[in-house]
Parts: structure tokens; C-alpha cells; sequence
């Protein structure tokens, strides 16, 4: 079992706090990572960019189930065998920009090399598929994982992309 499932509880916290690390340490996909755990849309407003251009993670908890187990019944002995857990939340990988950028060659001049499509979307989208994935599932397997992009986010005006995730683990 890992590290990060103690009595059956997953800590996601402490998870990407050490995924954090990880992906600073190893300099992964050319960029500094500092992660956040806000849980709310509204408090993630209230972040404020430090000026290093770092990829922010920022986890929520908004929305439907967050965490759950699945149990299988006997009724002469209760449950038996393992137990399936489950945490549902996500993440919003973002990083700051500022107005008057080309998300791809909208505005003239059009240099694409210079947009946010060059800059944030499509090295955060492929860090994410190679890097990020992998690594979590090294940690606590996902069942399953979707995305989407994010534009003009929060106060501070962050671009990047919002995934959606699944971990299941069990407990004997």
C-alpha cells in the first residue's frame, strides 16, 4: 500500500506536496512547480503570483463525491477482502499571464512561437500526459483522469489546464 494511505484515507495533500518536490527536483518539463490546496474556487482567488513564472497547482474539492469505498458483503462476516477507496478532486495547473498575449495568433502581430498556446498550453498538456500521469500513478493508481483548458483565470489572470482525477486504492 502507499505511503500516502493511512486507515484507509488518502492524503492528497501530502501526496502532491511530495509530487511537487519530485517534479522540482528533476526540473521537469522546464518548468519551477508550487502547488496550493485552497479547495475552493474562492479561496484560489485570493493566490497571488509570486513574479517566477512557476506552474501553480492548485487543488480543489468542489463539486460531486470526493471520496468513497466500495465493499464487499457477507452477511455472516461483514465486509471481506479488500475494500475499494476511492478520492475524486481536482487540479488546475496555471500559470500567469499577462493581457495583450496571443492565446494562439488572434492579435497582430501573429507570433504564434511567443503565444500561450506555445508557452503554456501545449508544454503544460504534454508535461501532464508524460510527466504528471506517470507520476502519480507511481504513488496511488488513477481510474481515470480528464482535462480541459483554463483561460483567463482568477484575479491574477492564469492560463493553463484543469484536470479532473480519480485515485482508487484498497485497504485490507
Amino acid at each position: 500500500m502507499s505511503e500516502f494511505v493511512n486507515n484507509g484515507v488518502l492524503d492528497v495533500i501530502q501526496q502532491w506536496e511530495a509530487i511537487k518536490d519530485k517534479l522540482n527536483q528533476d526540473e521537469a518539463c522546464n518548468f519551477c512547480w508550487d502547488f496550493f490546496a485552497p479547495y475552493t474556487s474562492k479561496r484560489a482567488n485570493i493566490i497571488k503570483d509570486n513574479g517566477k513564472c512557476c506552474v501553480y497547482i492548485i487543488l480543489k474539492r468542489e463539486g460531486g463525491n470526493s471520496f468513497g469505498s466500495n465493499l464487499n458483503f457477507d452477511n455472516d462476516k461483514g465486509y471481506y477482502g479488500r475494500k475499494e477507496s476511492f478520492e475524486t478532486y481536482t487540479l488546475d495547473f496555471v500559470i500567469a499571464s499577462k493581457e495583450g498575449v496571443n492565446n494562439y495568433n488572434e492579435l497582430l502581430p501573429n507570433e504564434v512561437e511567443n503565444s500561450r498556446h506555445a508557452e503554456i498550453f501545449e508544454p503544460l498538456r504534454k508535461c501532464i500526459q508524460s510527466k504528471l500521469i506517470t507520476e502519480i500513478c507511481e504513488q496511488v493508481p488513477l481510474t481515470s483522469w480528464s482535462g480541459k483548458y483554463l483561460f483567463d483565470q482568477d484575479d491574477e489572470i492564469y492560463y493553463g489546464i484543469k484536470i479532473n482525477i480519480t485515485q482508487r486504492f484498497y485497504e485490507e
